[in-house]
This record gives C-alpha cells, sequence and structure tokens, in this order.
C-alpha cells in the first residue's frame, strides 16, 4: 500500500541513521537480544468498526516496518562492515503494532505523528541476571 512506501527523504535519512546506528550499538553487542523496527499507525478507518480497523492496521504497521527493513538490507549493507552486518541480521525484526501505542502529549492525540517507524533494542539482561544468579 502507498502508506508503507518509504518516501525518498526517509531513505536519505535510513542511509545515514542506519550505519551509525549499528556503529553505536556495535559497542554493546553482548547485551543486545534484538533489534527491533517497529511500524505504528493512527486509528483511523471510517466506516469500520473497532476490530476491522485493528486488523486492518496491524497489516499496515507490518507493512511500514517490513519495508524499512528491506531498504536497509538491500540500500545500505554497502555502507556496513560485514561481521557487524551479519552480528545484526541475526538480531532485527519488522514488527507492527498497529494503533496500540498512538502519540499522545499532554492528553492530546495526535494521528500524523501515531503515523510512524521507530527503532528499539531489547537487551538480554534477564539471561544476564540469570547467569550472574547462577555463580551464586
Amino acid at each position: 500500500p502507498a502508506e508503507s512506501i518509504i518516501k525518498p527523504e526517509f531513505q536519505k535519512i535510513l542511509n545515514v541513521f542506519y550505519p551509525s546506528y549499528l556503529e553505536v550499538l556495535s559497542d554493546f553487542k553482548e547485551f543486545i537480544a534484538e533489534i527491533r523496527i517497529e511500524g505504528h499507525t493512527s486509528k483511523g478507518w471510517k466506516n469500520k468498526s473497532n476490530n476491522e480497523a485493528y486488523l486492518l492496521n496491524m497489516e499496515l504497521s507490518q507493512d511500514r516496518s517490513r519495508s524499512v527493513l528491506s531498504h536497509i538490507i538491500k540500500m545500505v549493507r554497502h555502507k556496513i562492515p560485514k561481521e557487524l552486518l551479519s552480528w545484526a541480521r541475526k538480531r532485527i525484526t519488522a514488527n507492527g503494532l498497529s494503533s496500540s501505542n498512538l502519540y499522545i502529549k499532554k492528553g492530546t492525540y495526535y494521528p500524523r505523528r501515531s503515523r510512524r517507524v521507530e527503532f528499539k533494542v531489547r537487551t538480554n539482561a534477564e539471561e544476564r541476571i540469570e547467569l550472574i544468579l547462577a555463580k551464586r
């Protein structure tokens, strides 16, 4: 769908951001379990029930996150050292969250800001804590 196509200006941002992002993360490899690309949507869909809208938004948000993943794998890979790219591929995921995390600030809902893609890192803190406790 058109709503999941990456605009040229965002492609340019990704082309600079992603290699730099991985470079920063590389200092913390041992602590990172997952690099998440999260797609989000606004509430929207006129003439649809809440369930129908949620499911349509789930599909759209997944398409958005997969578009970003596809772009960074196809277009940015030549800017990243092979070993770092290999490490990242084992951890990167594309996730759609539908309209479950709307952009709301001071009680005001912002539909345009709700339509977004975010990068997040999930650490392996639980595993590391278990290792520490096992050594006791």
